[in-house]
Protein backbone atom coordinates (compact mmCIF):
# COMPACT_ATOMS: atom_id res chain seq x y z
CA UNK A 1 0.00 0.00 0.00
CA UNK A 2 1.39 3.37 -0.98
CA UNK A 3 1.76 6.49 1.08
CA UNK A 4 0.05 8.87 -1.35
CA UNK A 5 -0.54 10.09 -4.89
CA UNK A 6 1.58 12.68 -6.69
CA UNK A 7 0.24 15.37 -9.02
CA UNK A 8 3.11 16.23 -11.39
CA UNK A 9 2.83 19.32 -13.61
CA UNK A 10 6.37 19.87 -14.85
CA UNK A 11 9.52 17.91 -15.48
CA UNK A 12 8.26 14.89 -13.51
CA UNK A 13 5.71 14.29 -16.28
CA UNK A 14 8.70 12.92 -18.23
CA UNK A 15 8.88 9.15 -17.72
CA UNK A 16 12.68 9.25 -17.75
CA UNK A 17 12.94 11.99 -15.15
CA UNK A 18 10.27 10.40 -12.94
CA UNK A 19 12.15 7.07 -13.01
CA UNK A 20 15.50 8.68 -12.24
CA UNK A 21 14.08 10.61 -9.28
CA UNK A 22 11.75 8.03 -7.75
CA UNK A 23 13.80 4.96 -8.60
CA UNK A 24 11.12 3.08 -10.55
CA UNK A 25 8.98 3.53 -13.62
CA UNK A 26 5.51 4.96 -13.32
CA UNK A 27 2.53 5.55 -15.53
CA UNK A 28 0.68 8.78 -14.89
CA UNK A 29 -2.97 9.51 -15.57
CA UNK A 30 -3.89 12.87 -17.11
CA UNK A 31 -5.63 15.09 -14.58
CA UNK A 32 -6.51 18.72 -13.81
CA UNK A 33 -5.77 20.77 -10.71
CA UNK A 34 -8.13 23.74 -10.38
CA UNK A 35 -7.22 26.90 -8.49
CA UNK A 36 -3.54 26.95 -9.47
CA UNK A 37 -1.42 28.31 -12.30
CA UNK A 38 1.82 27.00 -13.79
CA UNK A 39 4.40 29.31 -15.29
CA UNK A 40 7.91 28.92 -16.59
CA UNK A 41 10.64 30.30 -14.36
CA UNK A 42 12.79 33.05 -15.87
CA UNK A 43 16.16 31.76 -17.02
CA UNK A 44 15.35 28.16 -16.02
CA UNK A 45 14.10 25.14 -17.94
CA UNK A 46 11.44 24.08 -15.43
CA UNK A 47 8.16 25.54 -14.09
CA UNK A 48 6.69 26.69 -10.83
CA UNK A 49 3.08 26.51 -9.69
CA UNK A 50 1.20 28.84 -7.35
CA UNK A 51 -2.39 29.29 -6.19
CA UNK A 52 -4.64 31.27 -8.54
CA UNK A 53 -8.39 30.71 -8.35
CA UNK A 54 -8.99 31.74 -11.98
CA UNK A 55 -6.73 29.12 -13.54
CA UNK A 56 -6.11 25.39 -13.67
CA UNK A 57 -3.12 23.17 -14.42
CA UNK A 58 -3.00 20.02 -16.51
CA UNK A 59 -0.64 17.33 -15.33
CA UNK A 60 -0.33 13.68 -14.37
CA UNK A 61 -1.28 11.72 -11.27
CA UNK A 62 1.12 8.99 -10.21
CA UNK A 63 -0.67 6.65 -7.81
CA UNK A 64 0.46 5.00 -4.59
CA UNK A 65 3.98 6.32 -4.06
CA UNK A 66 5.77 5.21 -0.91
CA UNK A 67 7.11 7.42 1.87
CA UNK A 68 10.63 6.63 0.62
CA UNK A 69 9.69 7.83 -2.87
CA UNK A 70 8.23 11.06 -1.47
CA UNK A 71 11.42 11.54 0.56
CA UNK A 72 13.36 11.35 -2.72
CA UNK A 73 10.93 13.79 -4.34
CA UNK A 74 11.31 16.22 -1.40
CA UNK A 75 15.08 16.10 -1.87
CA UNK A 76 14.80 16.55 -5.62
CA UNK A 77 12.39 19.50 -5.37
CA UNK A 78 14.72 21.24 -2.93
CA UNK A 79 14.18 24.52 -1.11
CA UNK A 80 12.29 26.33 -3.91
CA UNK A 81 9.17 24.18 -3.46
CA UNK A 82 7.06 22.80 -0.64
CA UNK A 83 4.83 19.74 -0.69
CA UNK A 84 1.13 20.25 -0.04
CA UNK A 85 -2.16 18.39 -0.24
CA UNK A 86 -4.47 19.15 -3.15
CA UNK A 87 -7.65 17.73 -4.68
CA UNK A 88 -7.19 16.81 -8.35
CA UNK A 89 -9.82 15.95 -10.98
CA UNK A 90 -9.32 12.63 -12.75
CA UNK A 91 -12.21 11.67 -15.06
CA UNK A 92 -14.53 13.85 -12.97
CA UNK A 93 -13.47 12.10 -9.75
CA UNK A 94 -11.72 14.05 -7.02
CA UNK A 95 -8.44 12.39 -6.05
CA UNK A 96 -6.33 13.49 -3.06
CA UNK A 97 -2.71 14.10 -4.05
CA UNK A 98 0.47 15.74 -2.96
CA UNK A 99 2.07 18.30 -5.25
CA UNK A 100 4.96 20.76 -5.09
CA UNK A 101 4.21 24.48 -4.98
CA UNK A 102 6.69 27.32 -5.51
CA UNK A 103 7.57 29.09 -2.26
CA UNK A 104 6.56 32.76 -1.93
CA UNK A 105 10.13 34.09 -2.03
CA UNK A 106 10.55 32.70 -5.58
CA UNK A 107 7.36 34.16 -7.10
CA UNK A 108 9.46 36.91 -8.72
CA UNK A 109 10.90 34.22 -11.04
CA UNK A 110 7.51 33.44 -12.59
CA UNK A 111 7.34 34.20 -16.30
CA UNK A 112 4.29 35.65 -18.06
CA UNK A 113 3.37 32.48 -19.96
CA UNK A 114 2.51 28.91 -19.08
CA UNK A 115 5.35 26.39 -19.23
CA UNK A 116 5.20 24.07 -22.25
CA UNK A 117 5.96 20.38 -21.62
CA UNK A 118 6.33 19.51 -25.33
CA UNK A 119 8.81 22.34 -25.77
CA UNK A 120 10.71 21.15 -22.70
CA UNK A 121 11.01 17.63 -24.11
CA UNK A 122 12.06 18.92 -27.52
CA UNK A 123 14.46 21.72 -26.55
CA UNK A 124 15.33 21.83 -22.87
CA UNK A 125 15.40 18.41 -21.23
CA UNK A 126 19.16 18.06 -21.78
CA UNK A 127 19.75 21.49 -20.23
CA UNK A 128 17.58 20.51 -17.26
CA UNK A 129 19.70 17.43 -16.65
CA UNK A 130 22.78 19.64 -16.47
CA UNK A 131 21.56 22.73 -14.62
CA UNK A 132 19.03 21.55 -12.05
CA UNK A 133 20.49 21.34 -8.54
CA UNK A 134 17.98 18.72 -7.36
CA UNK A 135 20.03 15.92 -8.91
CA UNK A 136 23.02 16.47 -6.65
CA UNK A 137 21.38 15.27 -3.42
CA UNK A 138 19.65 12.13 -4.72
Amino acid sequence: MGYGNLFAYGTLMSEDIFQQVVGRSGIGNEAILKGFMRRGLRGLSYPGMIANQQESVRGLIYHQLSQFEFDRLDTFEGSMYYRRNVQVLLNEQVIPCFTYVLRDQYHNLLAENDWNFSEFLRDRSQQFGQDYDGWTNL
